[in-house]
């Protein structure tokens, strides 16, 4: 049997795969070709490129059937590329070999998904949601849990920092809501916002030469942490002055949320389920701010007395359990600084 054997590159013109392929699969899929020319090509004009192009397929399916030993052509040009891919889409490769495994993998293999398992392919329903959450890596399940503390914290100082700068460092009474010096907390509160969105423009440049220096989860662990004592010295700095001070931890934390999770993440799924699961994983953003604007007002009403400087607090304290199940809980994976930086600027840019 003879084959032909094609490298796979990476955006960075890397070889990340090679592909064997008998080479009678590929003179099938260029009579494929040929059959349609024959069939429509004789209708275009004398000069259209198609007829080049066709004479060139003409020339590629006698070297290939003329063929003696494996063929490595010296011009890897379209016509050959294309109908590989063809071959491959068709599943009639012979074998794919995945360079940074350093193993051979069949058809039947590199179909197969969870446990060796085929995926066939069914007709969605709305319940395989419910399914394919049961069935979600464990991973995704960890962070998950880590997102829902993360935006429950964000959500809190979305919501509650107007009226804490309001009654902790104005010292207003709860009930005022529309005095000039609450306006004032109020333009505060946009403001501190505006910084810490600013100090993350830096600090999403910062995280991958710290992630390479520590690795993602060190560094989440590290941005959930510093974010969460963020918002915490809101209750002791008194001085609106150095408030700015509480926003760089939280730049950090805003930074790092927006993309380390997916980084982490992104390696855990099954290529197949990627839409499925990446849109599962949102769930764990939408469901923490549901649950604290339903419930966020009266605790602050009913169990801080309306002074919403203690939630802010909780939230802190919310963002910080987060670092601490990211180090305890969230697998670590043993990747090179280079595939760390590619996965980060996968999510992030």
């Amino acid at each position: 049997m003879i084959y032909y054997t094609f490298d796979v590159k990476n955006s960075n013109n890397e070889i990340v795969s090679k592909v064997k392929i008998e080479t009678e699969k590929l003179i099938e899929v260029y009579d494929d070709e040929m059959e349609i020319y024959h069939k429509y090509g004789k209708k275009l004009p004398h000069d259209a490129p198609r007829h080049i192009e066709y004479q060139n397929i003409t020339r590629l399916r006698k070297l290939l059937s003329e063929a003696k030993t494996d063929i490595d052509f010296a011009e890897k040009n379209q016509y050959v590329q294309s109908f590989s891919i063809k071959v491959m889409i068709r599943k009639d490769f012979h074998s794919i070999f995945c360079k940074k495994c350093s193993k051979e993998y069949s058809p039947e293999e590199f179909a197969s998904f969870e446990g060796g398992k085929e995926i066939a392919e069914e007709k969605s329903k709305m319940s395989d949601i419910f399914k394919d959450f049961t069935n979600a890596p464990s991973q995704m399940k960890k962070l998950g849990i880590v997102q829902f503390f993360s935006w429950f914290a964000l959500f809190t100082m979305w919501v509650f920092t107007t009226s804490a700068l309001a009654t902790h460092h104005f010292g207003l009474s709860p009930e005022d809501t529309h005095s000039a010096e609450f306006n004032k907390a109020g333009d505060l509160t946009g403001s501190l916002f505006g910084s810490y969105n600013f100090y993350a423009i830096f600090f999403a440049f910062a995280l991958t030469p710290i992630a390479k220096f520590i690795g993602k989860k060190q560094t989440h662990a590290l941005a959930l942490a510093s974010g969460g004592f963020g918002l915490i010295s809101m209750y002791f700095i008194k001085d609106i002055n150095y408030l700015w001070i509480s926003m760089v931890g939280l730049g950090f934390a805003w930074a790092s949320i927006l993309a380390m999770p997916y980084a982490m993440l992104i390696d855990s799924i099954p290529q197949k389920k990627m839409g499925v699961y990446m849109g599962i994983f949102n769930f764990f953003i939408v469901i923490p701010q549901i649950i604290n604007g339903v419930f966020g007002g009266p605790i602050v009403s009913r169990i801080f007395g309306k002074m919403a400087i203690d939630y802010i607090v909780v939230g802190g304290i919310c963002m910080v359990l987060g670092a601490v199940l990211t180090l305890l809980f969230v697998k670590s994976e043993q990747d090179t600084p280079k595939e760390i930086e590619k996965e980060i600027q996968q999510v992030h840019f």
